[in-house]
């Protein structure tokens, strides 16, 4: 196959589209007339017209038989008539020749008439399965357009057991057991929406860490509005997104990055909403003596080793960290607490080096069990982790992150040595932080 042949081939394939030069090239390789190509789709009207083809060779096959059969006949005639014609006489006198040329004028007369009327169907046949291959694609193309069953269908579909709003076209759903709503305005606009009511207190606490997001969390809008209810004032908390869609498929694609938007904005106010209250909490209890050292002594240290303060090894030098606590403990039992306190371990994996605090046993949250320094002894940048007590005999990890309390997420136990894998994991990611420097 020359070159011209080649780029014949390509014109006709439903793969062939324009660079940017306008040149031709193949949509599937990014080639210009590949020499040999399993990806060659022949266009609708190349289709249209091999199955009219088709059909009109079957049409043609008997009739054009008898006319070859007819015309064959009148050249054998015409030879036995040019060898007879000494012996015979005037033939022209017979009529059986005359027949016999009849016969074969009305041949080629009937051949050429069934091939234009064969013609003409195969036109025919050609522009009327054109039109249904144009019809049927672009049906094919055409996005469905976005509708509140599709709605419903494919939230059923992911199991979010939808239930109709009365008098809108939205549905309530349930994802991981928390309540939502999507609003939907029947054309394109669509709201995913978490409400619920505040005590006075959570709702001024959740008011100043919207405020400190400047109010948007993973693209989540959230506020917290008052509202009157029986005769009192009561406050919500509000975290919903708004977005656009007009056809099912971009619907079904964006639904869950969107749902996905809320519930970590949902989950993070909560999650920084507990977090105050037990910190509050911790200090009515004067347990401060016991969080301050783990959440604030500790970062301390490493950012006077970082600044060239304090020496690298006082980080391993327990007896000065325990009465470096004590001496801000401002009773006794927490002072009988923290001679409890010790150097669990100290393992050294290539630049780093590995510190293991034991603290005293909590008993609140979120008092940590264990304190664990990464420290990179070349360049003296470290991390801080904690594996903390949380409500309902839970465990999460935490840390501390430039004056802020940072949340990694629920921890499988309270085992040292899944804390000790997990800090070396990669997927660490914080679900919330809280500012715990309260002066």
């Amino acid at each position: 196959m020359n070159e011209d042949q080649r780029i014949d081939v390509c014109a006709n394939c439903l793969h062939c589209v324009a660079d940017e030069n306008n040149e031709q090239v193949c949509a599937i390789n990014y080639d210009t007339h590949a020499r040999k190509c399993r990806a060659f789709a022949p266009k609708h009207d190349d289709i249209a017209e091999r199955y009219a083809k088709s059909l009109v060779a079957d049409s043609i096959s008997t009739p054009l038989t008898w006319v070859g059969i007819t015309l064959i006949a009148f050249a054998v005639f015409c030879v036995i008539l040019a060898g007879f014609e000494n012996a015979v006489g005037n033939v022209w006198d017979n009529p059986f020749v005359w027949a016999m040329i009849a016969t074969g004028v009305l041949g080629i007369v009937v051949a050429a008439i069934l091939r234009n009327a064969l013609r003409l169907r195969r036109n025919s046949i050609s522009q009327e399965l054109r039109k249904e291959l144009e019809v049927e694609a672009r049906q094919k193309a055409l996005p469905r357009l976005l509708t509140r069953n599709a709605i419903k269908d494919f939230l059923t579909q992911r199991g979010l057991s939808p239930e109709p709003i009365d008098g809108n076209d939205g549905f309530n759903f349930t994802s991981h057991d928390t309540y939502y709503r999507l609003l939907y305005d029947g054309e394109r606009d669509l709201t995913i929406r978490y409400g619920c009511e505040l005590e006075e207190n959570d709702a001024k606490i959740a008011q100043k860490i919207i405020n400190t997001y400047d109010g948007d969390v993973f693209g989540a809008f959230r506020k917290v509005y008052e509202f009157t209810k029986d005769g009192e004032v009561k406050y919500a908390l509000m975290c919903e997104i708004d977005f656009f869609a007009e056809y099912v498929d971009y619907f079904e694609r964006a639904f869950p990055r969107y749902l996905h938007s809320v519930e970590l904005a949902v989950n993070n106010l909560f999650v920084s909403l507990n977090r105050c209250n037990r910190e509050e909490q911790n200090e009515d209890n004067s347990r401060g003596d016991i969080y301050n050292p783990e959440y604030r002594l500790i970062p301390r240290i490493l950012q006077g080793v970082k600044t060239d303060h304090l020496l690298p090894d006082a980080l391993v030098d327990e007896e000065w960290i325990r009465r470096e606590i004590q001496t801000r403990c401002s009773s006794n039992e927490c002072k009988e607490e923290w001679d409890s306190f010790k150097i669990n371990r100290v393992n050294k994996f290539g630049d780093y080096k590995l510190i293991i605090y034991q603290f005293p046993e909590p008993k609140v949250a979120p008092e940590a069990k264990y304190g664990a320094v990464l420290l990179n002894t070349n360049t003296l940048d470290s991390n801080y982790y904690t594996l903390e007590m949380s409500v309902e005999d839970k465990w999460y990890y935490g840390g501390v992150s430039e004056d802020r309390h940072l949340n990694y997420g629920e921890a499988e136990s309270a085992d040292l040595d899944h804390f000790i894998e997990w800090i070396f994991s990669n997927d660490k990611q914080i679900e919330a932080s809280t500012d715990y420097n309260k002066g």
